[in-house]
């Protein structure tokens, strides 16, 4: 009887093991954690709908961040409401003062995401962590650039109330 059952178990077994391990690979291909130690930033938007929290944030095409919050915020200098986007990268990659982030359609069903792009001023500097960034007035294209000013001498022309 137990010869019997022997075979049975260990393709039981043998199923159980590999169910776990494609269940583990596939959980980790679908959490999208960002690897390595992060720096986090803040832009303003015009517009980010269809951006959620845990969102990409890419540059060149390569997933380097995620959204970590989406708020409202008032321009002082407009009056008018604004999308505060706080987003964290990877500390190896660097932003600097003239970096562009727009919100980008990622696939046919409307899944956005945070695109940087490297500006292309020769006289820019780099960005540390927590810097923020306003857009010029709201934009239908939902850029965010220019003014990218250190929180801790941020003026009330460049950056919007915190």
């Amino acid at each position: 009887m137990t010869r019997g059952l022997r075979k049975p178990l260990l393709g039981f077994g043998a199923f159980a093991v590999v169910a776990v391990l494609v269940t583990v690979i596939i959980w980790n291909t679908l959490s999208r954690n960002v690897s390595g130690p992060t720096t986090g930033y803040t832009a303003t938007f015009g517009d980010v709908l269809g951006l959620r929290v845990d969102d990409d944030v890419r540059m060149a095409g390569v997933r380097v961040g995620k959204v970590t919050a989406i708020g409202l915020a008032r321009d002082p200098v407009s009056r008018k409401h604004v999308a505060r986007v706080r987003f964290e990268v990877q500390r190896n990659q660097r932003l600097y003062s003239d970096t562009k982030a727009l919100v980008r359609y990622q696939n046919l069903i409307g899944q956005r995401y945070v695109a940087l792009a490297p500006g292309n001023r020769p006289d820019s500097t780099p960005l540390r962590g927590g810097e923020r960034s306003r857009s010029s007035g709201p934009s239908r294209r939902s850029t965010s650039r220019a003014c990218w000013a250190a929180s801790s001498r941020c003026s009330r022309t460049c950056c919007p109330t915190r």
